[in-house]
């Protein structure tokens, strides 16, 4: 899900560094979440071998999934 061309200046961007410590998330998680296709990275027009990642995708990925309440599950359980 890599994309190519110019990064929109006003969307906030992310190093993989700062991704990594904002976020608590180890570099190698970032990297595999790219591999699987769970999160876009971006080249850096000042430097083509760093990848930069948009906060608001990071953040979609940092929300809390919410469980299904207990008596939904045992409801459809049964």
């Amino acid at each position: 899900m890599k994309e190519n061309g110019l990064v929109p200046s006003h969307e906030e961007w992310l190093s993989q560094r700062e991704a990594s410590k904002r976020f608590r998330i180890a570099p190698m998680t970032l990297r595999r979440r790219v591999r699987r296709g769970e999160i876009a990275t971006y080249e850096n027009p000042l430097d083509q071998r760093s990848m930069l990642f948009r906060l608001s995708d990071l953040e979609k990925l940092a929300r809390p999934r919410l469980a299904p309440h207990r008596s939904e599950t045992a409801a459809s359980a049964a």
